[in-house]
């Protein structure tokens, strides 16, 4: 099977994949998800220990139609170890903080580097899926 073109975006990536035979999808989908639960795994081995908690906080989405995987943090909020009056904080906000750092703080670019360390990963593992598809 031989794919051609090109893609400008993930609107069009969404496009494409929801056009391709279901059996390839579902294959380039688990790859998808294998590479997002490693990213995630990696983003959260990242995680400088003093912010340690933050990686109970790094999840996967997955969406089955189009293959696509998120990474990121989940909603909600979380208490702050040894936060003074024992604070709360969104995720989210925190990790930002900590990935780019504050005028105060250096960041810790643990989400990016997981990301990149991904990329060959999951172009193999694409590859794959669609040849065995």
């Amino acid at each position: 099977m031989k794919f051609t073109g090109a893609l400008d975006g993930v609107k069009a990536a969404e496009r494409a994949m929801r056009k391709v035979e279901p059996t390839v999808r579902e294959h380039v989908g688990i790859a998808s998800d294998l590479t997002g639960k490693d990213l995630a795994r990696h983003a959260a081995a990242g995680v400088p220990v003093r912010y340690g908690f933050l990686r109970q906080f790094i999840v996967t989405k997955h969406s089955r139609p189009t293959g696509f995987v998120t990474v990121g943090t989940r909603g909600g909020t979380m208490p702050i170890p040894n936060a003074p009056g024992g604070g709360t904080a969104i995720p989210a906000r925190y990790a930002h903080l900590v990935h780019f750092g504050t005028s105060r703080t250096r960041g810790v670019p643990f989400m990016m580097n997981a990301a990149r360390g991904q990329q060959r990963p999951y172009a193999d593992r694409t590859k794959r899926a669609v040849l065995d598809a």
